[in-house]
């Protein structure tokens, strides 16, 4: 399974403190009300495209930051079963390891990811979600591994890493990453090491 992190905000359009009218898609660059846009981590799961599942129109519970949850539905079809939100979308998982080589540079571990897309009566999935959700860059990507008859907390991460950059290419789409230690050499470049 494949989480990509991105951020929404957790209130209601249109429901106080959210003073928006206009219909938004609970991301920052569709906000019609910036000062209350409350941000918060939403994981996108997704699982091998050989994983069967069924697709299911479900509503979601948006804890807000008055503390009291509410029902909203974003219209998504979203697939329900052992893996919450999963989209069967992932084809393949391509890993270049971390190579330390003393006295020389560290060519830190990247993945590339390809995932399926999905037309949708009002477009592509992956189009969609990005126009939606443009500051993907740096966000935080997590891998783990199981066996589909376990239920998700069975599950291993094994790989964690952020996104370098993304490519839309007929159908699919591949997400280039970058593993955790990138953000330690600008750590270290700003303390002058």
């Amino acid at each position: 399974m494949v989480t990509v992190k991105l951020t929404e905000c957790s209130e209601v359009n249109g429901v106080a403190p959210c003073t928006a009218t206009a219909t938004c898609n609970n991301t920052y660059s569709t906000c019609k009300d910036l000062d209350n846009f409350n941000n918060v981590t939403v994981p996108y799961n997704f699982v091998s495209a050989e994983v069967p599942f069924a697709r299911k129109q479900v509503s979601f519970i948006r804890s807000t930051s008055a503390g009291e949850d509410r029902v909203t539905s974003d219209g998504e079809t979203r697939i329900v079963g052992e893996h919450p939100n999963a989209r069967p979308y992932v084809q393949s998982v391509t890993p270049m390891p971390t190579e330390i080589k003393p006295g020389e540079l560290t060519i830190k571990g990247r993945e590339t990811i390809e995932f399926a897309d999905d037309e949708e009566t009002d477009g592509s999935y992956w189009k969609k979600l990005l126009a939606r959700n443009p500051h993907w860059k740096g966000r935080t990507v997590e891998r783990y591994e199981g066996f589909i008859d376990s239920g998700i907390t069975e599950f291993e991460m094994r790989w964690a890493g952020k996104i370098d950059n993304i490519k839309l290419d007929k159908g699919k789409i591949k997400f280039q990453l970058v593993d955790l230690l990138q953000d330690m050499d600008k750590l270290l470049n700003c303390r002058g090491y």
